[in-house]
């Protein structure tokens, strides 16, 4: 009996791995009793181990050729049926202003945003943070012969206010945004790294100089504005398409005062980031702490409309 039970056990188990039972043969060489083997049929045999007696002959088994890999392409082409992308919201006409650093900011180009805000009418108008410099309170090296803190920050709110007033004047239906930068935030900052419990005091005093006619501010610098699906953040990451696969949602930022637009394609789904330019002087004294004056800074601005996202190079 135990030589029996081996028997059915060596066809369980050379089934599993081949799909087929053993030959009388095959059982044979692999030392079973003769006389146990002989005793039954093929069919008991493969009725006690619970497997089908059906053997292949290999010489009915057809050859693999290269045929496997021949492909009919017109075949392929006409049965193909394509997953379909995923729309892209019809976007609202919005045009998005860069650094603008003020009082160091470029007047020629601030003329040509308010002469493309006539023509083109946006529905929302964003200023994407580092509206102003706050060079006064910078930790680089810096000059005490330029003007005061206090000169510094009337030319400034100066600046920002016309900036807005002239934009509103050109396209009154829209709606404003102003999102604050690092840069906005400096007095802040030098508040709590030297006397952190005034920090409620000067904060009654930055909500005032950064609020204006007309304009909904966002004062916390890591919240993101929202327009048709669209993030809007001043900008923490440095390099191409960081912010895009960060969020993995259509992105528009600022910070690194360049242009320009850049696509990925993920599960059925484009997604694209916005660098949105930059409105200061490059050379101005505002930016000393770069080490060259040939900074890679490109002057301009963006937009979009139902056709998506683009930059205007000044």
């Amino acid at each position: 009996m135990d030589k029996l039970h081996a028997i059915i056990s060596e066809i369980k188990r050379y089934y599993q791995d081949y799909g087929k039972p053993p030959s009388i043969s095959e059982l044979r060489a692999m030392g079973h009793s003769k006389y146990i083997i002989e005793k039954h049929s093929m069919r008991q045999l493969c009725e006690m181990a619970g497997v089908n007696e059906v053997r292949v002959n290999v010489n009915e088994v057809k050859k693999i050729t290269n045929d496997i890999f021949k492909t009919n392409i017109e075949t392929h082409i006409n049965s193909y049926i394509p997953r379909t992308p995923i729309e892209q919201p019809k976007w609202s006409k919005m045009l998005i202003l860069g650094d603008f650093h003020a009082p160091f900011h470029s007047e020629r180009a601030l003329q040509e945003v308010i002469k493309f805000c006539e023509i083109f009418q946006p529905k929302y108008i964003i200023q994407m943070g580092d509206v102003f410099d706050m060079y006064s309170h910078s930790k680089f090296p810096r000059s005490h012969n330029i003007f005061t803190p206090k000169e510094e920050e009337a030319l400034a709110r100066e600046a920002v206010e016309n900036m807005w007033k002239s934009l509103k004047g050109k396209a009154p239906q829209a709606t404003c945004y102003q999102i604050l930068g690092n840069h906005d935030a400096r007095p802040l900052k030098r508040v709590v790294e030297s006397l952190p419990t005034m920090e409620h005091w000067v904060q009654g005093y930055f909500k005032e100089i950064m609020t204006f006619d007309g304009v909904t501010t966002i004062f916390d610098i890591r919240e993101e504005l929202e327009i048709d699906q669209i993030l809007f953040t001043h900008g923490f990451l440095h390099s191409e398409g960081r912010h895009r696969d960060y969020y993995l949602r259509n992105v528009v930022f600022g910070h690194l005062h360049k242009l320009w637009v850049q696509y990925r394609r993920f599960h059925r789904q484009t997604f694209w980031e916005m660098c949105c330019g930059f409105l200061g002087e490059p050379e101005s004294k505002g930016l000393t702490y770069q080490p060259s004056k040939q900074a890679n800074y490109q002057l301009g601005f963006s937009a979009i409309d139902q056709f998506g996202p683009r930059v205007i190079h000044l």
